[in-house]
């Protein structure tokens, strides 16, 4: 197992260490936790987030259907042999513009496509450019008259035949 210089806990599990859970939850809030889960499964490492307060799955904590231990999603699962700085080191890269982000995924949505169509209008004025820029270099190295025949103004000269064919 990669993690062999971890803590394990009484049950013999795995314990991720206090400075890389402390490193996530300065990035990502002190609502997440790594766990290591040994189901009836194989068994994984997971970051999970606790809900948010306004769930209504806490009405299940409240009435004691539920432990508050349980009061959390399971964010993203990581193999056994996965190493917990490797494990923090994707969390890292995966949420590191956490708090750039709404608490809410559909202010989150509107925002990525706010942002998709900033990208599109950009291109597309660049696109724009290059085609303005194009059309008066062309119209620069264009003769006179080669332009009065593309404003229809004069026809072009017949094309001449050379001596290439029978």
């Amino acid at each position: 197992m990669a993690n062999a210089s971890l803590l394990v806990s009484l049950r013999g599990d795995p314990v991720p260490p206090q400075s890389v859970v402390a490193r996530l939850r300065a990035l990502t809030g002190d609502k997440v936790k790594i766990e290591w889960v040994a189901g009836a499964h194989v068994p994984y490492w997971g970051y999970k987030k606790r809900w948010d307060d306004g769930d209504p799955r806490w009405q299940n904590v409240r009435t004691g259907q539920m432990s508050a231990n349980s009061a959390y999603d399971l964010e993203m699962m990581f193999p056994q042999d996965c190493s917990v700085q490797d494990l923090a080191a994707y969390v890292e890269s995966r949420y590191s513009d956490t708090r750039h982000r709404s608490s809410s995924p559909s202010q989150d949505a509107e925002k990525m496509v706010e942002d998709a169509k900033r990208r599109m209008d950009q291109a597309r004025e660049s696109q724009v450019m290059t085609a303005t820029t194009n059309s008066l270099e062309r119209h620069e190295r264009e003769s006179r008259h080669a332009l009065r025949v593309r404003a229809g103004a004069e026809r072009a000269h017949p094309m001449v035949k050379g001596g290439f064919g029978p």
